[in-house]
């Protein structure tokens, strides 16, 4: 990485100047230099580190799609062949309920799940 480059041209540019790691100037020189080395390293395993998120990420993205095309297919021929929408008269939630409701209960009421109000089922039997 770059920046792993960068470090290591300050730390040739440091021994070229003869610094003596022995005094108090050398000594801060040199600690600097060894912290930035340091920080450069953690930073290109954080990056690295990334990449392979960011691919895992992509594959699981891709599976979702698929779960979710695969189920979005599956529930709409269920809905389309075997459920009917309603919509709630008080607060306008739709509800949707299998057609054997009506074929094999006498009730002629529904109760909203959204507001709990009680309604008529208005029907007619070729709906």
């Amino acid at each position: 990485m770059e920046i792993e480059k960068k470090v290591a041209f300050l730390k040739g540019l440091a021994e070229g100047l003869d610094i003596h790691k022995n005094e108090k100037e050398g000594k801060v020189i040199s600690g600097i230099l060894d912290v930035l080395e340091e920080m450069a390293e953690a930073i290109t395993d954080i990056f690295e580190s990334q990449i392979e998120l960011e691919d895992q990420v992509d594959e699981i993205e891709e599976a979702v799609a698929d779960i979710q095309e695969e189920i979005d297919i599956d529930y709409e021929d269920d809905f389309d062949d075997e459920m009917l929408e309603l919509s709630c008269p008080d607060c306008g939630a739709k509800i949707i309920v299998e057609p054997e409701l009506f074929e094999n209960s006498n009730e002629e009421h529904i109760v909203c799940p959204d507001c709990g109000k009680l309604f008529d089922l208005d029907y007619d039997e070729e709906e």
